[in-house]
């Protein structure tokens, strides 16, 4: 890596007062260069990076806060964004924008962080959440969050996608919080403003495929992606892969930045099951404990959304796990589906809607693991192959379920984490629900400042 001091190995990092630091991963590239473009000159100007012996280009150029750049490869008349660009001003086919993250400050140091106990979660869209769509209007509703007995937010993907509204699950610049909900610092008033509160906030992360439009990568790296071998989404990521490498680097080096920059308290990672890696640590425990690492004192929490309901998701890194502190159980949610539509095709193929499992199959197989996880397997027509359909844990951290129950409560969508059996029903769930709402201000730490 080249030799400036800098805190990750990808992107534009300010070095000096009016100094930027850039490096990318371009093993296309037979040369390289960073274009500044001031809106003040008619002609942007070109800096030349120095290859490293790995595929990677670095090196320095006289640019502050708020310059736009994007890299030229080979001469080439197109000019393209960084892969790690921090901010998108004109959205993923715009130039990048150089960010200052050390001018914002926060208030939140005395926040202590999450741990999954008896959390009532709120998934919020950040485009639907107010009607101006923006993290300083939805900021100014966390009160009321607060006041209904929310303790953590869910906060829907925001990773940089094309387009004037998305549902954040095509994003393409996954470093670069969406222009279209405001600025980075605004992201990080709302994740300040939501600690004053006692509201923790997770950030629904997608690392298994990215958007189509305004994807560049290619321009830099064919090996970014496995082509020919992919989902109903697209290309799969090539985590295991010739040249994964740096690929690996790029996804672990963004949980640690989410976590470092924008205090987030954790993650929801997105259909686990579409990740395909067959190395010796799997990408979302790897990710996991670097995001661990970057938090520090601060406790976070980190859940796994996983079709098949893997029980190694949630074991310990010491017993060959992934470490994820829940999983994200849909079997409420595509049974309820079921039964109010009748439409059981493609996701809902599992389920008939009388009662919170699935139906295709017996179900054939129980097993208790030494973590203490109650097993009990059916064979799933739309994965072809067997899941985990119900799964309940002793109080230990290791094995817990995050169950998406919605709860309609005034204009909220509750999901509360809760280690109760499929069978359980939906009434348990709502006694679980209210009793953990009369406790949540015992739950909710008191940190705000004097």
């Amino acid at each position: 890596m080249s030799q400036a001091k800098r805190r990750y190995p990808i992107g534009a990092e300010l070095i000096g007062e009016n100094e930027t630091h850039f490096r990318v991963w371009a093993p296309k590239a037979r040369k390289l260069d960073v274009v500044l473009e001031d809106a003040a000159e008619v002609k942007p100007k070109f800096c030349s990076l120095t290859a490293e012996s790995n595929g990677y280009f670095s090196g320095p150029a006289g640019a502050g806060p708020g310059t736009r750049y994007r890299f030229r490869v080979n001469g080439a008349e197109n000019f393209y964004p960084d892969p790690a660009s921090r901010f998108q001003p004109d959205g993923p086919h715009g130039s990048s924008c150089i960010v200052d993250p050390t001018k914002f400050r926060w208030s939140d140091a005395q926040w202590p962080g999450l741990k999954i106990k008896g959390q009532i979660i709120y998934e919020m869209h950040l485009g639907t959440f107010t009607k101006e769509g923006t993290w300083r209007a939805a900021a100014e509703q966390l009160s009321e969050l607060a006041r209904i007995g929310i303790t953590v937010i869910e906060m829907m993907p925001v990773a940089e996608f094309p387009g004037r509204f998305g549902w954040g699950y095509d994003g393409v610049n996954l470093f670069a919080p969406s222009h279209l909900y405001g600025t980075p610092d605004d992201l990080r008033a709302f994740v300040d403003r939501a600690h004053w509160l006692g509201l923790g906030v997770i950030l629904d992360v997608v690392y298994n495929h990215f958007g189509p439009d305004g994807n560049y990568l290619g321009v830099f790296s064919d090996d970014y992606l496995i082509r020919g071998k992919g989902h109903e989404w697209g290309d799969v990521v090539n985590f295991d892969g010739p040249n994964s490498g740096p690929v690996r680097e790029f996804f672990i080096t963004n949980g640690r930045y989410w976590i470092e920059e924008f205090h987030f308290d954790g993650f929801r990672f997105d259909a686990t099951h579409a990740i395909r890696d067959q190395s010796e640590e799997y990408i979302i425990g790897a990710l996991g404990h670097a995001a661990r690492e970057a938090a520090g004192p601060r406790s976070i929490i980190l859940i796994a959304e996983n079709d098949l309901q893997e029980s190694k998701m949630t074991q310990p890194r010491n017993a060959g796990g992934d470490d994820q502190d829940g999983m994200w159980n849909d079997d409420f949610h595509h049974s309820a589906i079921v039964a109010l539509t009748g439409n059981n095709v493609g996701y809902y193929s599992d389920y008939s809607g009388h009662d919170c499992t699935p139906f295709a199959g017996t179900v054939d197989a129980v097993a208790v693991s030494r973590t203490g996880i109650r097993h009990v397997q059916s064979f799933s027509i739309l994965r072809r192959c067997r899941r985990c359909i119900c799964a309940r844990r002793d109080l230990q951290r290791s094995g817990s379920i995050a169950r998406a129950v919605p709860i309609t409560l005034g204009r909220a969508n509750i999901a509360k984490l809760t280690c109760a059996g499929c069978s359980r029903g939906f009434l348990q769930m709502q006694a679980r629900f209210r009793r953990a709402r009369k406790e949540s201000t015992a739950l909710r730490p008191a940190h705000r400042p004097s």
